[in-house]
């Protein structure tokens, strides 16, 4: 499988510039639990003007990304970066020697949570919307 991991997006108003830039990252955080390291892996969306500079309406763009998307994105996503730092054994890998990750920590629990019931009746659903908000790029040029 593809995952595009950093993308411009147009302008609806000026087509011909880029509103914004969407980068999909993760916060690490280390963990010591019962005599070993793990590693959480908490995924976030990067909203920039050009690349490097943070878009100043990023907090409401990641808002509404979360809403779009739903949780299935988020676990996608997890297992996208699982699978990128897990250490790979064959011909053509190399590993860094220091540290290497294993796969993904599971648990088995008797109980869930049936997404739909939490979701929101008033949040926009994924069918219903694709596109985040946007701003003059012209606001944002160098």
């Amino acid at each position: 499988a593809t995952r595009t991991v950093f993308q411009g997006y147009k302008s609806k108003k000026y087509p011909e510039k880029i509103a914004y830039y969407r980068h999909y990252g993760f916060e690490p955080q280390f963990h010591w639990l019962d005599c070993a390291w793990y590693l959480e892996i908490t995924p976030r969306y990067v909203f920039t003007v050009d690349g490097r500079e943070p878009h100043p309406f990023r907090e409401e763009y990641q808002s509404k990304i979360k809403t779009i998307e739903g949780g299935t994105a988020v676990r996608n996503i997890v297992l996208m970066f699982a699978s990128l730092l897990q250490d790979q054994i064959g011909l053509f890998a190399s590993n860094y020697p220091h540290l290497g990750f294993g796969e993904l920590a599971t648990a088995d629990v008797e109980v869930g949570i049936d997404d739909e019931l939490w979701a929101r009746k008033d949040e926009l659903q994924p069918s219903s919307q694709t596109e985040l908000g946007e701003v003059d790029p012209g606001l944002f040029a160098q």
